[in-house]
């Protein structure tokens, strides 16, 4: 009985491997990522904490940075846009506490630049990435 179920399971395992080879032929595509840069645009500090305890928080309208570091703002721009196919890196070489306000609703990168400009930051596109899916599998083990 053990004989023949190690069998049945190698051959599925080998009809599993040649679905997902056909299937993965298919569907391996390259995905293009369009990487972008957070800057400052002026010298001028808007950007700088008034103090207080520090508080991060992303209600139903707004993005609220109170004394938090920008890597907060970084990780909520990657959250948003991550599904876009959008990386947001952080090159304002700024490492003090900021604060911050942003709507959560807007319509995409360009209202959001629109409200970055009052901080005087901005988003600028850098050099796409190319990066190739690679899905792993395990191969059966008999």
């Amino acid at each position: 009985m053990k004989k023949l179920y190690s069998c049945c399971l190698a051959q599925l395992c080998l009809w599993c491997s040649r679905l997902f080879s056909f299937n993965h032929s298919l569907t391996h595509k390259p995905i293009l990522l369009r990487k972008w840069l957070l800057v400052r645009t002026s010298t001028l500090d808007r950007i700088g904490t008034l103090g207080g305890r520090p508080h991060s928080s992303l209600g139903p309208y707004a993005v609220v940075l109170r004394n938090a570091p920008m890597t907060d703002l970084i990780r909520y721009l990657n959250e948003y846009y991550n599904d876009q196919g959008i990386i947001i890196e952080d090159a304002t070489c700024y490492a003090q506490p900021i604060d911050i306000i942003l709507p959560t609703r807007h319509d995409g990168l360009a209202r959001v630049r629109e409200v970055l400009h009052i901080y005087d930051l901005d988003l600028l596109e850098a050099i796409p990435l190319q990066q190739e899916v690679i899905s792993h599998h395990n191969e059966c083990l008999t």
